[in-house]
């Protein structure tokens, strides 16, 4: 009957040590999840009172090139 009541009582120190880890890691990401949300919320402030464009940049001619021609030696040695 010892050996039982000690092997919960060790399991339940193990959940428990457990519980404060998974604790302790969801208040970090809450804390990460606030700080991009303030920093969403400043960038979208920014854009809407034109001190920010945003742009997204033309496309790579080469690297497009380079994109084909490694998928067409992909194809290639996958037929062989």
């Amino acid at each position: 009957m010892k050996r039982k009541l000690d092997s919960k009582n060790d399991a339940l120190l193990i959940l428990s040590r457990e519980l404060a880890a998974c604790q302790k890691e969801r208040d970090e990401l809450k804390l990460m999840a606030d700080q991009l949300r303030s920093k969403y919320q400043s960038l979208k402030a920014q854009v809407q009172n034109g001190q920010v464009r945003l742009s997204m940049p033309a496309p790579s001619y080469a690297y497009a090139a380079y994109s084909f021609t490694s998928s067409s030696n992909n194809l290639r040695f996958e037929i062989c």
